[in-house]
């Protein structure tokens, strides 16, 4: 029974996901507004794209980079 419902689950994980994003959206917006609520999002957005290691990895040599130039 519990492997089951854990086999559909996985099966149809991105749509849950995605009943949660929607969800959490719509909080959002109900408790702060649309200009808020998208400001909040596209923060949250920006968070998860630079946490992914090929962005890290990136972000790391520019940052090494920038103050590389200030100290000359």
């Amino acid at each position: 029974m519990i492997e089951e419902l854990i086999a559909i689950i996985f099966q149809k994980r991105k749509r849950y996901l995605r009943c949660v994003i929607g969800f959490i959206s719509g909080l959002l917006i109900i408790e702060y507004g649309v200009l808020k609520a998208i400001f909040i999002l596209i923060i949250a957005s920006i968070g998860y794209i630079s946490g992914i290691p090929y962005y890290t990895t990136k972000l790391k040599k520019y940052k090494n980079n920038f103050f590389d130039n200030i100290k000359k």
